[in-house]
């Protein structure tokens, strides 16, 4: 069984000075920790000791909807419209979209691409492309692209765009960098009425998605896509949201791969799970739970997650509590 290691009160008030603030998005280089906290700063951690590196602000009427990486340098979308590059200690503006950008990807051969309320824009020409294929039979979008829930770029720069619509599920897109084209996914069985999508990620070989909803249960599902046919991994429910449901783990949330450990880190309602893909990851006894019941962490969804090294990641929740798990303790 896991030892859970009771914190210091030292250590207690010491991530409560790093993560104490209301965190909006962060984002992880190979040496760094990038945290948008309010509106107008982004605090700099490293990543092996998450000590506090830089703060970043901007100034006045300024901004920041959410940050990126264009291969280790900070980008930012500010204002729902520019994007801004933070080089040499300032920022400075690279691009202005004339539509509403809702997020930003940058491939491996540095090209970027927005979501807008138009649909993905191609940085460097302006050019928007749009889905036409819905794979939620529930929705039905007349023009534009919906804000998505989360994005995220393969090795292959592919763009993954996911949509959360509550009650109604969810919808998917892929989208070729290379051809500038979507990708026509084979969803098999796998129904996007039923999933609201929550993040991306990879393994060495395959992309995956996780999905959670609290509507009368907690539901949860892990899908893969292996050569774009999509799999259900994992499935995962409860009877009522008003029982007693034990470890809580019904509620599945962000999750992301470990490339040392080749294991699936899954958030799961008040709980952490971790999953070796040697094993048979559909049944649920098969992962291990990472948390103790005594750690009291709050039963709410999870929107991102990273691993930083083995046994250590970091996590935020849809209310904006960024949390860092480190080897059986939570900080």
């Amino acid at each position: 069984m896991k030892k859970f290691i009771i914190l210091s009160l030292v250590n207690l008030v010491f991530m409560s000075t790093v993560f104490g603030q209301k965190v909006r998005d962060f984002v992880v280089s190979d040496s760094l920790v990038y945290v948008l906290k309010g509106q107008n700063k982004v605090s700099v951690y490293n990543k092996a000791n998450l000590k506090l590196v830089e703060e970043i602000q901007v100034a006045g009427y300024t901004q920041l909807n959410n940050i990126s990486l264009k291969e280790d340098e900070l980008i930012a979308v500010a204002n729902n419209k520019n994007l801004l590059l933070y080089q040499n200690k300032e920022w400075k503006i690279i691009y202005t979209s004339l539509n509403k950008v809702n997020g930003v990807q940058y491939t491996s051969k540095g090209a970027g691409y927005l979501f807008t309320d138009k649909g993905i824009e191609d940085v460097s020409t302006s050019k928007i492309y749009n889905q036409q294929k819905i794979m939620n039979t529930q929705i039905r979008m007349k023009e534009g692209m919906s804000v998505p829930s989360t994005y995220f770029i393969d090795r292959s720069d592919v763009i993954w765009g996911g949509f959360n619509y509550g009650e109604w599920g969810g919808d998917i897109i892929a989208f070729d960098t290379e051809n500038k084209s979507f990708i026509d996914l084979n969803m098999n069985e796998v129904k996007m009425e039923l999933l609201p999508v929550v993040n991306f990620f990879e393994d060495r070989e395959q992309v995956y998605f996780t999905s959670g909803l609290e509507h009368l249960m907690y539901s949860g599902s892990l899908i893969q896509f292996k050569d774009y046919t999509a799999k259900e991994i994992l499935e995962v429910y409860s009877k009522s949201v008003f029982e007693d449901n034990g470890d809580d783990i019904e509620l599945l949330g962000a999750g992301d791969y470990c490339h040392t450990e080749e294991a699936i880190y899954l958030s799961a309602g008040k709980n952490l799970l971790k999953g070796q893909l040697s094993v048979d990851l559909s049944k649920i006894e098969n992962w291990q739970v990472l948390l103790p019941k005594s750690s009291k962490q709050e039963n709410e969804m999870v929107i991102r997650l990273k691993v930083l090294a083995k046994n250590k990641v970091i996590y935020l929740t849809e209310k904006g509590t960024l949390t860092y798990y480190n080897d059986g303790v939570i900080l």
